[in-house]
């Protein structure tokens, strides 16, 4: 299993678990439910796609702190998504280190390209991850959050 360090805030060297499900666990609905629904504002954060999802929760001392998921497209081509971190772990690297332990994955799974629909306002996030605007860069609207698809090679 990997892991990796979390820097900065009193906890340098602390090690932070991935953990792999089918579908969402209890601490990924949790996480997803408290960051896009109470925090902002979406209503519609579950669908039939979670079934066939593999999620991602990371763990700091045991407690789950961000989570994300993989759908496949299609044998070469994974999107990587729903990709949530608690408030306080922000502004740490913990989604930078999601995005590439779901990536990674995405690799192990045959995967030669992953695929995201970032909120517009976290583009450049996956910009500094090495992801590029897919296509004409065509923006679209997710419950009223303008959204664009971007795309990187697996690794």
């Amino acid at each position: 299993m990997s892991r990796c360090l979390l820097a900065g805030k009193g906890k340098i060297g602390t090690v932070i678990k991935p953990v792999f499900s089918h579908g969402p666990s209890k601490d990924a609905i949790a996480i997803r439910e408290e960051v896009f629904c109470h925090e902002q504002g979406y209503q519609n954060e579950f669908d039939d796609l979670d079934k066939e999802s593999i999620s991602l929760v990371l763990y700091l001392d045991e407690y789950p702190i961000a989570t994300g998921r993989l759908v496949k497209l299609d044998p070469a081509r994974y999107q990587a998504g729903r990709l949530a971190v608690r408030k306080e772990y922000r502004g740490r690297q913990v989604g930078s280190y999601l995005l590439r332990f779901l990536c990674k994955k995405a690799k192990e799974l045959g995967a030669t390209t992953v695929i995201v629909h970032s909120q517009l306002e976290k583009r450049g996030f996956y910009l500094k991850l090495g992801f590029r605007i897919l296509g004409d860069g065509e923006i679209d609207f997710d419950e009223g959050h303008p959204h664009v698809y971007m795309i990187r090679d697996a690794y």
